[in-house]
């Protein structure tokens, strides 16, 4: 009984066919004979670029040709292109939410898509934008659907991991459950007897779901013609493959289902390995088979993780420096004498000037509607007679909610904002100033008062672009409209004497007054510095203190800065994003910072009671709400006495009197008593 039973061990957990390892170089690959420009030609893929497990390798000799190798190239670039863009965005917070990015897995998702046909059909998990594109989609289509725009693929409403085509069946967020589906693919093909099979993708974190498993055994019980693919890139989020799987040889755990481990940073092998996979599922109907492809990622898991914490960056540099996918494959064009050097660098000119066009118009497509909220729930022609939804307000109203007249009234907020607005003021008092907030005299209400309702700007572009005169027009009225979008919630309200706060940009901070192009009449040009080196308006606008000078606070677009910052000095953006968005009705980092201008506060560690989604909580709302309005008339009906004006004053458009008092307690206090 005791041999039996190690027999039927043996039987149940069979070991793969050998034991060396694979190998990940991706330039191993050698010319057999001559390359041809037009004809096709024999190359060898390095023999540890396989293993095997209940099944023969791939063929090591196979031919290939220069278009296709050049094709593979320009796709690998673009896809690179492409993720990188959605990285700039990311940090550019254009795009929220979730994102996973597949920059060092070109590999695996161009050399898929060009081992199968056009009616073959793939599913995968996070890191989908690749193969979105490459079975038909668009990078427009891809970058509008993370910005959220009607342009996307899914019109704005999927975002990053719910992207389709007829052949693509998504980005899926739940980890694993792509893989049981695709295996329903598989059945649908195999009833309808098409000749196709379906590519179940998954990675190395996913592995050890059970219904992974499921899958496995349903495939292999009815043979169908799927290809699960595991995309082992090592670490599974933070945790590498090694402390999360007791067996990390993912192509051996299929059971009955037999296996090969690919070398996926080289694309030529990864090509090999799915028209063998395809072959064996579709014509020599075998039925299921389990492919693994080692790859690497060079980002973190998602774009909220640094991707340093769980391995060292030494490994990361030396995974781009020794085995990236795309110099690999530039090795093989260059030294095979397909192209040179200075025409790849073109085709990566190319895949740069392609992508940053579908950038722009990705951006340029408007929001969803509100009227798209009821379509696509149902598959077209399905739709019962009627569809009911519970509709809950998250305060993102993009106006005042009620007419001016209605606004006298002093305090009456939202019965369901109340508990929210007591605990900010609360949490403002105690934190601010050192606990004497009150007792501060400079924030943006203290200037625009001092001013009798005006603001002058001045912009320091700490950046290499030039900025054109009709840039500068644009920065102009982005500045004016937004500024003005903060106003029109207190005006008329509560005493505030200005309806439009009249805003101009008087001067510009540069490295150099090359710098500016075209006519620079009537503009004050700097190129002071600081003693900490950034550009100033002058010296008397230092550190914030901008009310006595000739220009009131500044904007400080930052090369690389990546967010934004702000203050009673005014607000600093990272540059790409300000300059692209200028013609954005809500610039939402803008307003975000002109907020804290005006002394609201930030919510990066707590949330107030009752709201989850306004402006002044990074990352939720791209527009000012109803609760960011009541927090802004909570600061001007505490602040407004210094003025003059009573807590119970309502009186409306006594600016003059306003003014005279503003003069006296404003311009002659004696900041030498602040906390900073």
């Amino acid at each position: 009984m005791a041999s039996l039973a190690r027999l039927r061990l043996a039987r149940r957990f069979p070991r793969a066919s050998f034991v060396r390892t694979i190998q990940t170089s991706a330039d191993t690959t050698q010319l057999q004979d001559s390359a041809h420009d037009s004809e096709p030609f024999t190359v060898k893929i390095h023999e540890d670029s396989f293993r095997a497990y209940n099944c023969e390798i791939p063929e090591l000799t196979l031919q290939v040709t220069k278009s296709e190798l050049l094709k593979m190239y320009k796709e690998m670039t673009t896809m690179r292109r492409m993720e990188m863009a959605c990285d700039a965005l990311y940090k550019a917070k254009m795009i929220r939410g979730f994102c996973h990015l597949a920059i060092g897995q070109e590999a695996v998702s161009v050399g898929l898509e060009h081992g199968i046909t056009k009616e073959d059909l793939v599913i995968t998990g996070y890191r989908c934008h690749p193969f979105a594109v490459l079975r038909g989609g668009s990078i427009k289509g891809v970058i509008g659907e993370l910005l959220g725009r009607q342009g996307g693929m899914s019109h704005g409403k999927g975002g990053s991991m719910h992207i389709f085509t007829p052949t693509f069946f998504g980005g899926n967020g739940i980890v694993g459950a792509q893989v049981s589906v695709g295996a329903g693919l598989a059945f649908a093909q195999k009833y309808n007897e098409k000749p196709n099979c379906s590519f179940a993708l998954y990675g190395d974190g996913a592995s050890n779901q059970g219904q992974v498993f499921e899958a496995f055994n349903m495939a292999k019980l009815w043979d169908l013609p799927c290809i699960f693919v595991c995309e082992n890139n090592k670490y599974g989020m933070g945790t590498s493959a090694e402390r999360s799987s007791s067996n990390t040889e993912y192509f051996t755990r299929g059971d009955k289902i037999p296996g090969l481990q690919v070398n996926g940073m080289d694309i030529i092998a990864s090509k090999q390995a799915v028209q063998y996979a395809r072959k064996w599922a579709v014509e020599d109907k075998k039925g299921p088979l389990l492919l693994e492809f080692v790859t690497y990622r060079y980002g973190g898991h998602s774009m909220s993780d640094p991707g340093t914490t769980y391995r060292t960056r030494e490994e990361v540099q030396r995974m781009r420096s020794t085995q990236d996918p795309i110099r690999g494959l530039q090795k093989y064009i260059e030294e095979w004498g397909l192209a040179s050097e200075a025409e790849l660098k073109q085709f990566d000119k190319e895949a740069k000037a392609e992508v940053e066009a579908a950038v722009e118009e990705a951006k340029a497509s408007p929001e969803p509607l509100a009227k798209d909220l009821w379509t696509d729930i149902y598959y077209a022609g399905t739709e019962p007679s009627f569809m009911r939804a519970l509709l809950l307000s998250i305060s993102a109203s993009a106006a005042p909610s009620e007419p001016l007249e209605k606004r006298q009234d002093p305090w009456n907020p939202p019965s369901n904002l109340v508990q929210g607005l007591n605990e900010v003021w609360s949490h403002t008092m105690q934190t601010y100033n050192g606990g004497n907030a009150l007792d501060y005299f400079n924030y943006g209400w203290d200037i625009v008062m001092a001013n009798k309702g005006a603001l002058n700007y001045c912009v320091r572009p700490d950046t290499s672009r030039t900025v054109d005169a009709a840039t500068r027009a644009n920065i102009q009225t982005a500045l004016n409209r937004s500024i003005n979008k903060w106003n029109s919630w207190v005006a008329g309200w509560n005493g505030w004497p200005y309806s439009n706060i009249p805003f101009k940009v008087v001067g510009y901070a540069v490295r150099d007054h090359n710098q500016l192009t075209g006519d620079t009449t009537g503009l004050d040009i700097y190129t002071d510095k600081d003693a900490d080196g950034i550009l100033q308006c002058a010296e008397a606008c230092g550190g914030g203190r901008l009310m006595n000078s000739h220009a009131d606070m500044s904007v400080w677009p930052t090369d690389g800065f990546g967010g934004g910052a702000g203050g009673d000095w005014g607000q600093r953006l990272d540059a790409d994003y300000f300059f692209s968005n200028l013609n954005l009705d809500n610039i939402h980092i803008l307003l975000h910072e002109m907020g804290h201008t005006f002394a609201l506060d930030d919510f990066y560690d707590w949330t107030p009671t009752g709201v989850t989604n306004f402006i002044m909580k990074a990352d939720s709302a791209t527009q000012i709400t109803d609760f960011d309005d009541w927090m802004l008339r909570d600061w001007w009906r505490h602040i407004k006495s210094r003025y003059g004006v009573s807590l119970t004053d309502n009186t409306i458009g006594n600016a003059t009197a306003i003014e005279e008092r503003t003069q006296d307690s404003v311009l002659n206090f004696d900041d030498s008593q602040i906390e900073f």
